[in-house]
């Protein structure tokens, strides 16, 4: 290994600030990214061949990005690509601040150690908290949280991803950042932006070309056809992309309704504990028992039975008095051994 003569200069963006080494250093500069402000997603491209998947995956990204201007830092492993993405104009913003033209830009998560077998974890960040789900030595889901989650949030983390939840928060792990990043961005050619960059990529043609007919006296003929077999090549590529995104938005409109239905779920009462503690309440002596029962969006509505006469101010009462129901009302059957009871139900309070 070849020695360091000067230490790293690491500078740490936070949303808020930014933390500067503690000493001037002469050594090589990174800007860490705060996963705070970092945006995350596993991308697989196995159906895409292997030289089209840069191009393909470029514009995906294009696609998911919530930035007018992005920077971005992407590991392949295989046939996925682990993205980061940030907000570009506030970062260079921060480096005008310090005075900085020039450094290696890393998000924070791979500086954080990488497990080395499957795992699910939750790793105290430089600001925050982040959830993380690795499989085969990728980071396949990620959540960051400002606060510590709840059990409920962390609950959801995980079916989101598809996993069988757990019943309680795992140990929290809280390490020094790496001296080296685990994955490296690939210095490849963006072939999409470059294909999709007609007027430059016809004009730089038309000047090559150019030379090429003085020295060689190629006819313009040729140089049409080499445009025009340029433009058939993106062509294919926009059909081939095409599906994909249509697939990717119909995915994520998918995935935000499953979560949607997910909230929505976890905030409702368990309908076997609600009904025990209303049967409770029922008298025995006159062998009262459940006709029907019907629960939506907290308001319950139930209809009992008994073998004599029902007092309807008795059942008001009674089920007014438990904090967890309000608004207690009867409807009566022409039968008087029948009675319809409505009320609302708070959850919170069960």
């Amino acid at each position: 290994m070849r020695p360091q003569f000067f230490s790293t200069q690491r500078y740490l963006q936070r949303r808020h600030d930014v933390i500067i080494p503690p000493e001037p250093a002469r050594g090589h500069r990174e800007w860490i990214i705060s996963r705070g402000l970092c945006h995350y997603r596993c991308f697989s491209l196995k159906d895409i061949p292997v030289n089209r998947r840069e191009p393909v995956l470029q514009l995906q990204i294009q696609q998911w990005s919530p930035f007018p201007e992005y920077g971005s830092y992407m590991v392949w492993q295989g046939e996925q690509a682990q993205v980061w993405i940030w907000d570009k104009v506030i970062q260079q913003n921060r480096w005008l601040e310090m005075g900085i033209k020039k450094a290696a830009l890393l998000p924070e998560t791979v500086l954080q150690p990488r497990p080395t077998t499957e795992m699910t974890q939750l790793l105290q960040c430089i600001a925050g908290y982040e959830g993380q789900i690795w499989q085969q030595g990728v980071l396949v889901g990620s959540r960051w949280w400002s606060n510590k989650p709840s059990l409920a949030e962390w609950l959801l983390f995980q079916r989101a991803q598809g996993l069988a939840a757990h019943s309680q928060l795992p140990t929290l792990v809280a390490t020094p950042l790496l001296n080296r990043p685990w994955g490296r961005a690939p210095h490849r050619f963006n072939k999409l932006r470059f294909l999709y960059q007609e007027s430059t990529w016809i004009t730089a043609s038309a000047a090559i070309m150019s030379v090429i007919l003085t020295g060689q006296s190629i006819s313009i003929i040729k140089w049409q056809q080499a445009v025009n077999q340029i433009q058939q090549q993106i062509d294919t590529l926009n059909e081939q992309v095409t599906p994909i995104l249509s697939a990717r938005t119909q995915a994520l409109a998918n995935r935000q309704r499953f979560e949607q239905l997910l909230t929505l779920s976890a905030a409702q009462p368990l309908q076997l504990e609600l009904m025990a503690k209303v049967a409770e309440k029922l008298p025995k002596k006159n062998s009262v028992r459940f006709v029907n029962w019907a629960y939506q969006l907290k308001e319950l509505r139930f209809t009992i039975e008994a073998d004599e006469q029902i007092d309807p101010t008795q059942y008001i009462k009674t089920f007014q008095s438990l904090p967890f129901l309000t608004e207690v009302k009867v409807d009566t059957f022409t039968d008087p051994k029948k009675l319809i009871l409505k009320m609302r139900v708070e959850p919170s309070k069960l």
